[in-house]
């Protein structure tokens, strides 16, 4: 019992929102941008359009997607294949970096104080 009276609340909700979609459709206006005064004078000065004679010709010098399939999988054969170089330079440390940055700022402020302006 108490089953079938949510199944017959649900029913009449869902009829509910249907019978507002139907209704919406009748009191939304219909809306003509060019009737507008700002749009009136533009949508009469706009032109001739392009013709489809006047248009350009597809390229003619495609490759097959056979051809694109075989040059990207070489492309990806040599990027998988790739050696990074191991750069035997030491790498620096966070602290390292934050210090030159403050020596070199501090350079910068040396050389704004010695300028005659």
């Amino acid at each position: 019992m108490k089953r079938s009276s949510h199944i017959v609340f649900f029913l009449i909700a869902g009829a509910l929102v249907l019978s507002g979609c139907t209704t919406m459709s009748m009191k939304i206006p219909e809306f003509d941008s060019i009737k507008l005064p700002e749009f009136r004078e533009d949508a009469a000065n706009i032109g001739d359009y392009q013709n489809w004679a006047n248009a350009p010709l597809p390229p003619s010098d495609l490759r097959d997607p056979e051809v694109w399939d075989q040059n990207a999988k070489a492309i990806m054969r040599k990027r998988d294949n790739l050696v990074v170089p191991v750069s035997k330079e030491r790498v620096k440390t966070n602290d390292e970096i934050v210090d030159e940055i403050k020596k070199l700022s501090a350079k910068v402020e040396e050389y704004k104080l010695d300028d005659p302006q």
